[in-house]
């Protein structure tokens, strides 16, 4: 009997590392989901074969590789994963995409949903006013259906690591600890806030007196470990809702800004708005709660947030200090890092009500998930419990432990039957001696 195995579609370059948030995204359906994952990195061949030979219950397109057909270029990502996944189309299972950065080159994404046949999309896009924008007539002609989910969510012994480290870390030396990249004028005014709350916030930090180390240089950045290790040194930090405000369907905006800027470099965002895109800003609202923001919380960093929905999780005054849009009252909110009762009412609210929150956690995203697919409880009992397998390029030869581990019960039962064999003919042997 085959096994019951989901298919975890993935886009990987050969020895380039994922950043931590996107590798717990990607395998959190390993530690969570109902049934056996088997992850395929479509950067390598397609194993069609072997795959013909599964079982599938469902299938999903990672934002992986989501994102490297989004931002390539132009289509030969696309049209290469297209031609290898032809098998998909013959597979009647749900077929589902995780798409992220979904204000962008919208229309090789709907080529892929049309093509292969998707079912389910599970957008990051919190208003439903936003999806016939993004995703046009395929809602409409197709019977697709489409949910909400964040970019990110909370790993639990992740969590329980950092807070731990957090309660220890008493000496906090920056005031203000903060890192960010200078946002393309193509994402729209709200890409200004990502850089816009840290430079107001060093230009009155000498006035005030903050010890801070803000910086949006990219040699500045933190990856992994040491991300949070420059967190546990800050008892605040800034930010903004992750996201953007503009809406560019086939890149041709993105393309329009490089090209003036590559003539006016120094060009401000209302030049360049003027030139490329008058009238279009705002006309998406795709902006979301971020990993960044969990981040934060589970070292115990204060966060001074530019006003906003944040999925309606966050609250101000709450969760976090609010600074407004226009940064007219910076100074005043700013200065409340030195208030150390607010600050610790902040951070055990957000311990409290935001980590320790179960519809936050990977668990829930994957359960989730197999849920609206109508994975049930029931298919729990008939999967085989085996280590995720990665069928793809260098990892084809996992498909043979698959295989291996997946007859061993019967093969048991051979090598038992055959000592059992081997020890009456012994016995035999004596007994005629």
């Amino acid at each position: 009997m085959a096994t019951n195995v989901s298919l975890i579609l993935y886009y990987q370059a050969d020895g380039k590392p994922l950043r931590d948030t996107i590798e717990k995204h990607l395998h959190c359906f390993r530690q969570f989901a109902l049934v056996q994952p088997v992850y395929i990195n479509l950067y390598f061949p397609f194993p069609t074969k072997l795959v013909q030979k599964l079982h599938i219950q469902y299938v999903i397109f990672h934002t992986t590789l989501l994102s490297a057909i989004r931002w390539s270029t132009d289509d030969s990502i696309l049209v290469n994963c297209l031609n290898k996944l032809e098998t998909l189309k013959l597979f009647n299972c749900p077929k589902a995409i995780l798409p992220q950065d979904e204000f962008i080159n919208n229309t090789r994404i709907n080529r892929l949903i049309s093509e292969l046949h998707i079912s389910h999309i599970f957008t990051v896009a919190p208003d439903p006013n936003d999806w016939p924008r993004i995703y046009g007539e395929l809602l409409t002609k197709r019977s697709i259906a489409i949910a909400t989910v964040l970019t990110g969510y909370i790993d639990e012994h992740s969590t329980a690591h950092w807070q731990n480290k957090a309660r220890q870390s008493n000496n906090r030396p920056l005031d203000f600890g903060y890192r960010a990249y200078r946002a393309d004028f193509n994402f729209g005014l709200h890409g200004l806030h990502k850089t816009g709350v840290g430079e107001h916030v060093l230009a009155i930090s000498a006035q005030l007196g903050l010890k801070v180390d803000i910086s949006f240089a990219p040699e500045a950045t933190f990856l992994g470990k040491a991300w949070f290790e420059f967190l546990l040194q800050c008892k605040g930090t800034l930010g903004c809702e992750s996201g953007v405000s503009m809406l560019d369907h086939d890149g041709s905006i993105r393309a329009r800004v490089q090209s003036y800027l590559g003539c006016a470099p120094n060009a401000t965002f209302t030049e360049v708005e003027a030139a490329c895109f008058p009238g279009l800003d705002n006309s998406l609202n795709l902006l979301t709660i971020s990993p960044r923001h969990f981040e934060a919380m589970m070292t115990n960093t204060t966060q001074f947030l530019v006003e906003g929905r944040y999925n309606e999780l966050l609250r101000p005054w709450r969760h976090y200090i609010p600074i407004k849009k226009d940064y007219s009252d910076v100074l005043t909110q700013v200065s409340l890092v030195r208030d150390a009762k607010m600050i610790k009412d902040i951070n055990e609210k957000c311990a409290h009500e935001i980590l320790n929150n179960p519809q936050l956690t990977y668990a829930y995203f994957v359960q989730f998930i197999e849920k609206t697919l109508q994975i049930h409880s029931s298919l729990k009992q008939r999967v085989l419990r085996l280590p995720a397998t990665r069928l793809a390029g260098r990892n084809q030869g996992h498909w043979l432990k698959l295989r291996i581990k997946e007859k061993l019960p019967k093969l048991v039962l051979l090598v038992r039957l055959l000592k059992n064999t081997m020890l009456k003919c012994r016995l035999l042997g004596m007994i005629k001696k």
